[in-house]
């Protein structure tokens, strides 16, 4: 859309393929270790199973609120708006720090695969750093949305 236009939405939005990718990937892996982990009890099994439901669960929660800013700040850009700098700092933060926290779950909960490479997980936990850096850091995003708060509190 022509509200990709904004870099900070660009950058916002290529977090979430990789986000979503751990949720396909976690989905794939979770029948099997639920099924098959390393707990040889079923209640304790039934336990790991239900930790990682509500894991995924959350994740895509959080994976979708990320998505609704980046679609937020391309509306208000296809409405008009001169700058979006504010809703694309906002999109870009939340996607990419959602992102690094998504990802970061995958590899707790596939333990010592997380990290082992060539896994997807331990790919995906490599890329989203440098995302997170990509188009000014986290704390260079705060700043600009905490400059927009303090200016329209101004006036």
């Amino acid at each position: 859309a022509a509200a990709a236009t904004a870099s900070g939405v660009r950058a916002a939005w290529s977090s979430q393929p990789m986000a979503r990718a751990w949720v396909c990937t976690c989905c794939s892996c979770w029948t099997r270790r639920c099924s098959c982990g390393r707990s040889t009890g079923v209640a304790a099994r039934q336990s790991s199973a239900n930790a990682s439901a509500c894991c995924l669960c959350c994740s895509v929660i959080d994976i979708d609120s990320a998505a609704l800013l980046i679609y937020r700040a391309a509306w208000t850009k296809d409405g008009g708006a001169e700058r979006v700098s504010r809703e694309a700092s906002m999109a870009k933060l939340h996607a990419t720090e959602t992102a690094q926290a998504v990802i970061d779950k995958a590899v707790q909960l596939h333990g010592g695969d997380g990290v082992r490479s060539g896994i997807k997980v331990e790919e995906l936990y490599r890329e989203i750093r440098a995302l997170r850096i990509y188009e000014g850091a986290s704390e260079v995003q705060k700043q600009i949305i905490a400059g927009h708060i303090l200016s329209a509190h101004k006036a």
